[in-house]
């Protein structure tokens, strides 16, 4: 007999004006493996819209006039339809729902149905959009009880801002930006159903985005495409570096990548974007992926990453800042358990300040500066773009070693964080400032091997080898020869240090 495969089934929904819309761009699309349906208590708008299923909701209470922006009206619309909002969803493996938050109908009415897919235990991802900041704060707070009342409910929950889309097309007319902010969306849709209804290259199923999905329930979506000669390298990091992503995806539980390419996308092509973004996430981090090939999209190469299980306060960025002091540890390290500080030898601290006191005296260092050509201006910037996560992730590492020197994970993060910054570094041809990465790795190792003890002034000489890694970069500089000052402190520090930890050692054998 023929078996007949099961189809997973994939619906969207969207509520009042702002997910209305998002559906009637995507049924427009004409995507038949995705099923979509739009709900609104305005009557008149839901006649303008294009969708599988259109459901006026609250009929009694609205009188089909809208909620009137109040989200607790939109609720008891929804509840009025409950019965119809039940079969609508009912036998679906996967909803996205979707709506503008702050507003009546889509905030009451989403966390509603949210409800009612959980009790029937259906995969559920909401993905919505918050007010302008110029829209007030009643809309504003009633986006925030609508966002707290969605992540009880959801399994992932997906944020994007508006005042992102200022950022991301500031002189596109409104109507088209908004669309424009859809696509973002909708491509993240069809790309997710290309997976799951083995189309690609490399076929995931069911279990595979759910996997992901339920790691949630904070996620972000990020899309980057390239027709370049470098159209892989591009792509990624125009996938990270969204504006609607805007996160470090380095503390990431789960990672989908989806590669999507024309006729001439190789295997080795989509293999090299997943280890680009691979390489930025933890080593427990859960990666599942996907490729998909396109005749329409001829020689563009275009990346999706849809990111879950991330911390809810997103960690500073690594902080240049010239006050040492403001950042070390004061009383909270005053336990038998914190750092060590030693005080032998010269600091690293005063090899800087007689770097710099020295002005344009000549190095004994020093080489020929490198021109800065169109090419080099253009690797500064892409490194520097890069650079973010990783320098943010080697900051939080640090900190926490500042508190806990014994935090294995913490001292894996910053080495990790080092050595990927060193590779980028050395892909560029930045050469000090990979050799001022490679000493910074190499202490680390040390530390991880129990060859060396933690302490603060190694804290503080790696921070500061850091901080001088992140002037180069901003000032375009690959140095002259100076930053061979700090390498060389580095590893007198690395020797002196493991003659004092050896010392301590054997007298603790007595």
């Amino acid at each position: 007999k023929d078996i007949n495969p099961y189809q997973t089934v994939i619906k969207v929904l969207g509520a009042g004006g702002a997910g209305t819309n998002t559906i009637h761009h995507l049924t427009h699309r004409h995507v038949k493996e995705i099923s979509t349906a739009a709900i609104n208590t305005d009557a008149q708008d839901l006649l303008d819209i294009y969708a599988d299923r259109k459901i006026l909701i609250g009929r009694e209470i609205t009188k089909g006039l809208g909620a009137g922006g109040d989200p607790e009206i939109g609720e008891r619309s929804a509840e009025e339809s409950q019965d119809v909002l039940k079969t609508v969803i009912e036998g679906t493996d996967i909803l996205f729902l979707t709506c503008g938050l702050g507003g009546g109908t889509g905030t009451g009415s989403v966390p509603y149905v949210s409800g009612l897919a959980k009790d029937q235990g259906i995969l559920t991802v909401a993905i919505v959009t918050m007010p302008f900041s110029e829209e007030g704060i009643v809309r504003w707070e009633n986006a925030q009880i609508g966002l707290e009342k969605l992540r009880k409910n959801v399994d992932t929950l997906m944020i994007l801002k508006n005042d992102k889309l200022v950022e991301l097309y500031p002189d596109l007319p409104l109507a088209e930006a908004f669309r424009s902010g859809d696509e973002i969306l909708i491509n993240a849709l069809i790309g997710m159903t290309d997976m799951i209804l083995s189309r690609g290259l490399i076929n995931l199923d069911f279990a595979d985005i759910s996997a992901v999905m339920r790691d949630g329930p904070n996620a972000v979506i990020g899309l980057g495409e390239s027709s370049s000669e470098n159209r892989v390298e591009e792509a990624v990091r125009r996938a990270i570096s969204h504006p609607m992503m805007k996160t470090d995806i380095s503390g990431a539980q789960s990672v989908l990548i989806h590669v999507l390419g024309g006729p001439t996308m190789t295997m080795g092509e989509s293999h090299r974007a997943i280890k680009l973004v691979s390489e930025r996430l933890d080593t427990s981090a859960r990666v599942i992926w996907g490729a998909t090939v396109d005749e329409r999209m001829d020689q563009t190469l275009r990346v999706l990453l849809v990111v879950s299980g991330l911390m809810e306060k997103e960690v500073r960025r690594f902080d240049v800042s010239t006050d040492r002091n403001s950042e070390r540890p004061g009383d909270e390290t005053d336990s038998a358990e914190a750092v060590k500080s030693l005080d032998n030898g010269r600091s690293i601290f005063d090899i800087k300040e007689s770097i710099l006191s020295q002005g344009s005296a000549v190095s004994p260092h020093a080489k020929p500066v490198k021109p800065l050509t169109q090419t080099t201006l253009v690797f500064y910037k892409i490194f520097e773009e890069e650079a973010v996560g990783d320098l943010k992730r080697f900051d939080r590492a640090v900190h926490l070693l500042r508190k806990t020197p014994q935090d294995r994970r913490a001292l894996l993060d910053a080495k990790q964080s080092c050595k990927l910054l060193h590779a980028s570094a050395l892909m560029f041809g930045f050469d000090e400032i990979g050799q001022l990465l490679a000493s910074i790795e190499e202490i680390m190792s040390s530390v991880q091997s129990r060859e060396l003890e933690i302490s603060a002034k190694i804290l503080d000489s790696i921070t500061l080898a850091m901080e001088m890694v992140v002037d180069l970069i901003e000032n375009r500089s690959d140095g002259r020869g100076e930053t061979g000052y700090i390498v060389d402190r580095l590893k007198e520090l690395k020797i002196e240090q493991q003659e004092s930890y050896n010392q301590d050692s054997n007298l603790n054998n007595y």
